[in-house]
C-alpha cells in the first residue's frame, strides 16, 4: 500500500491519505477506487481533459471544455476542422477521439501557424493548406470518408461561413454535428439561418457557449458555439 501511495498520488496529497487510512475512515476498497481514477491533468494517461488548459487557441475554458465533451462523448471516426491556425482546438479534438479509441481529425486552413508540438495529436491530426471549401473534398479523401463532425472555427464573414457550411454539406455522414464559433456575429448567425432554411435535412440544436451580453458588447460577438444536427435524407 505504501508503495503505491508513493507511485500514484501526488505529494501533497500522500500525508492525508496515510492519515486517512491509519484512522479507518478510508476503506481500501475506496482509496482503490480512487487509484483508478483518471488523471485528467495527465495528457499522457486516460481522459485527457487537462489539454483544455494546455491548448493553444482563443476559444475560453468553458467553450474547450464543450469541445472536448462534445467529441468525447459523440465517438466520431472523422472529423472536419475548418481553420486550425495554432492547432490548439485540434489538440483538444484529437485527445478526445485518442480517450475515445477512434478516429481521426483533418485540419484545413490555407495559413496556419502551428505551434502546438506533433506528439498532442496522438497521430490522429492531419493538417491540408487549404481554403475551405476547395479543400474540403481532398480532406474527406484523406480522411476515408464523410464527416461525423465538423468544427467550423474559419474567418467570421457571413460569406465564409455560409462558404463553409455550403461546402461541408456534401462531405457529411448520416447524424453528423456541425458545431460553429462565433455564432453571435450578425454575419455568421444570418448564414446559420439561411443554410438551415435552404436544407431541410439540417436543423439548429441552438448554443452551446454563450457570448454574454454579445447584444450589449459587440466584442462578445466573438464568442460562444452553436450546434447543427443533420437528418438522414
Amino acid at each position: 500500500m505504501r508503495g503505491l501511495i508513493r507511485d500514484l498520488v501526488p505529494a501533497e496529497a500522500r500525508d492525508q491519505l496515510r492519515t486517512m487510512l491509519r484512522r479507518g475512515k478510508l476503506k481500501k476498497v475506496a482509496f482503490e477506487r480512487f487509484l483508478r481514477r483518471p488523471r485528467v491533468y495527465d495528457i499522457a494517461s486516460s481522459e485527457r481533459l487537462g489539454v483544455i488548459f494546455l491548448a493553444e487557441t482563443h476559444m475560453t475554458i468553458p467553450e474547450r471544455c464543450v469541445l472536448y465533451g462534445l467529441v468525447r462523448g459523440l465517438r466520431p471516426e472523422r472529423v472536419l476542422e475548418i481553420g486550425t491556425r495554432f492547432g490548439g482546438s485540434a489538440s483538444i479534438i484529437a485527445a478526445a477521439l485518442e480517450d475515445s479509441g477512434r478516429g481521426c481529425i483533418v485540419g484545413l486552413d490555407p495559413a496556419p501557424e502551428s505551434v502546438t508540438p506533433e506528439e498532442r495529436f496522438y497521430g490522429r491530426f492531419t493538417l491540408l493548406e487549404r481554403p475551405s471549401p476547395e479543400g474540403t473534398a481532398e480532406a474527406a479523401r484523406i480522411a476515408g470518408g464523410p464527416f461525423d463532425f465538423v468544427h467550423i472555427d474559419g474567418i467570421v464573414t457571413h460569406r465564409q461561413a455560409k462558404k463553409d457550411l455550403v461546402g461541408a454539406l456534401s462531405h457529411l455522414a448520416k447524424h453528423a454535428v456541425i458545431l460553429v464559433n462565433n455564432p453571435f456575429h450578425y454575419g455568421v448567425d444570418q448564414a446559420i439561418r439561411e443554410f438551415e432554411q435552404e436544407n431541410e435535412n439540417v436543423f439548429d440544436g441552438g448554443y452551446v457557449g454563450t457570448g454574454i451580453d454579445a447584444e450589449v458588447d459587440p466584442a462578445h460577438a466573438y464568442a460562444g458555439m452553436r450546434l447543427l444536427r443533420v437528418r438522414p435524407q
